[in-house]
């Protein structure tokens, strides 16, 4: 059975890489050096945007388990789920890895020192295990983001088998046991590994699992149904909760349970998205064409933004990205729209007439 396009979950995946594009190109670039007044508390207002990542895990959690458990009586089930799964990854991935590896067998590396130096084993990078390699830092920056590429790989080959073996009415159960594990799983696991490890992770991709099996039963709808504002109490009440973990107990990136209360935040947020009436504000919010755009292309603009930022950073100024100077700015700018053409070109291009070859795959 074929999983119905909802419009609004494309706004919900271009704020997902909006927020990865604000991390990346503002947060983490520019210096505080540069800011007065205002843009300090500005900055540190966005500087949770390294969730986007977790936005990403519940949305994809969210549509995997959809597909999943609408097709689970088919007999085409794991072969057109993993077919289909690798026409829509593999490609664009394993062309920026091809790249990355041309580059490294060359002399450009040589230039390219922030994009190339420390770079993970390459065996890693093609089966999908590079984070297991990524517990203390993030390697090279031209594949650095793919840490969470390799947790929802993993994630793919094991949803799949839950999901046909255990009875749907147990299902909830388990998910919910797996949201309360994760964070027991990142006190438990040193440093950096609990922030790029399946385990420690599987709480916001589970939770969107949870949200399929409650949305297509109806009982999500009928629950939500004239209680909204509970939605809007969550949004409001969640992100100062983080603030506060960040203010007294100095959580961050990996922390024990700033991921929970952020995949209860953006759980509620896709919660909204779902049950929105269609003429509401959050509706036709998030269905425009401009997001609807981004959504298209976020794939490849995940897996190349620093890759055009570290470029152009380090050709033109002979650094690493960040931002000192409004010279630094225009670069980053540069390194946006690139990112953006080159992406839409890939999606309408190379991308677009592959994933075409997933309709000869059918439940």
């Amino acid at each position: 059975m074929q999983l119905q396009h909802i419009k609004p979950l494309d706004g919900v995946r271009a704020i997902a890489i909006l927020l990865v594009l604000v991390w990346h190109y503002f947060t983490c670039q520019i210096s505080e050096d540069m800011l007065t007044g205002p843009a300090v508390y500005l900055k540190f207002a966005l500087s949770w945007t390294w969730s986007g990542v977790d936005l990403f895990f519940v949305l994809s959690g969210f549509l995997i388990g959809s597909i999943l458990l609408r097709n689970k009586g088919s007999h085409n089930y794991f072969t057109t789920f993993y077919a289909r799964r690798m026409l829509r990854i593999f490609p664009p991935y394993y062309l920026v890895l091809l790249v990355f590896v041309f580059v490294l067998a060359s002399d450009l590396s040589a230039f390219l020192p922030w994009l190339t130096d420390d770079p993970k084993p390459l065996y890693a990078y093609f089966l999908y295990i590079q984070n297991f390699w990524m517990l203390n830092d993030m390697g090279a920056n031209w594949m650095g983001v793919t840490w969470s590429l390799a947790i929802e790989e993993q994630f793919y080959l094991l949803l799949p088998l839950l999901v046909f073996l255990i009875p749907g009415r147990s299902l909830p159960g388990l998910l919910l046991a797996g949201i309360v594990l994760a964070p027991f799983c990142r006190a438990l696991i040193p440093e950096l590994g609990a922030y790029v490890l399946l385990p420690s992770r599987m709480d916001s991709l589970l939770m969107g699992v949870l949200i399929a099996c409650y949305y297509l039963n109806g009982e999500l709808q009928r629950f939500f149904d004239g209680k909204r504002a509970v939605l809007w109490l969550l949004l409001f009440i969640l992100p100062l909760a983080v603030y506060a973990l960040r203010l007294l107990r100095g959580e961050d990136i990996g922390g024990v349970f700033i991921h929970s209360l952020l995949c209860l935040f953006y759980g509620a947020f896709i919660v909204l998205a779902l049950i929105s009436p269609a003429g509401s504000f959050v509706t036709q919010f998030l269905s425009a064409a401009a997001f609807a755009f981004l959504a298209r292309i976020s794939y490849m603009v995940y897996l190349t933004h620093q890759v055009f930022s570290g470029l152009f950073h380090q050709l033109i100024r002979g650094q690493e990205p960040q931002i000192q100077t409004a010279a630094d700015a225009w670069i980053t700018l540069l390194a946006l729209c690139s990112t953006i053409l080159f992406s839409a070109a890939s999606y309408y291009i190379f991308e677009r007439p592959v994933l075409r070859l997933g309709k000869n795959f059918t439940y």
